[in-house]
């Protein structure tokens, strides 16, 4: 077989791979300097209407050094913590970014979570917290975590306004930060919002969910 035939059998490989990297590289780009520079454009978490500075700085700051860490190729997020540590660091920086009421729950935690999937799962909590800041006017959000035979899952509900499916699924940060993230890692993810009764965001590597 010539070098040529075979560029062209293997031709709609590299575009599926090519199409999963570039989608990998967005969605980091979204997640990360993106919402940073969000924050920072809209003048940070404001109490009483002043701007913190100190979290306008630590936001600058991690997205500068996660910045030149993927540029380098020497991010180290599998290597940074068991499941609950990163977790509760999720919820530490949502709270800084002034989601204030999260209460964080959680039943067994082994720490069996293959360290890519746990890399899924606390992106995905990352924005789906986000979307709490920015989208629903919740006052409370309802953490709940639990892991067990290398099997995590985790469900997010908030109090706030909710939204219609449209507004939902439409956009990057669900579709792609959210499911795609999930599914990529072999997990899943559900977003569903009764109306006027917030949003629920559950996240899991198997397919039972967690009734809470």
């Amino acid at each position: 077989m010539s070098h040529i035939a075979q560029i062209t059998q293997d031709g709609p490989a590299l575009d599926a791979a090519l199409a999963q990297e570039r989608a990998r590289i967005a969605r980091w780009l979204h997640d990360s300097p993106l919402q940073a520079l969000e924050f920072i454009a809209q003048g940070g978490w404001c109490e009483a209407g002043h701007a913190d500075p100190t979290e306008l700085v630590r936001a600058a700051a991690i997205a500068a050094e996660e910045l030149r860490r993927f540029i380098e190729g020497t991010d180290t997020a599998t290597a940074r913590g068991s499941f609950m540590e990163r977790v509760r660091e999720v919820v530490a920086a949502a709270h800084r970014a002034g989601v204030q009421d999260i209460e964080l729950v959680h039943g067994p935690t082994d720490g069996s979570s293959d360290p890519t999937l746990v890399d899924a799962l606390v992106g995905a909590l990352s924005e789906a917290f986000a979307n709490v800041r920015k989208h629903s006017g919740a006052t409370t959000v309802v953490v709940y975590c639990e892991e067990e035979n290398g099997a995590a899952v985790v469900t997010v509900r908030d109090d706030g306004i909710g939204a219609s499916p449209d507004l939902l699924h439409g956009g990057f940060g669900v579709r792609e930060s959210i499911v795609a993230r999930m599914r990529a890692a072999g997990g899943w993810a559900f977003v569903e919002s009764p109306v006027r009764r917030g949003v629920t965001v559950r996240l899991g590597a198997n397919r039972r969910e967690v009734a809470r």
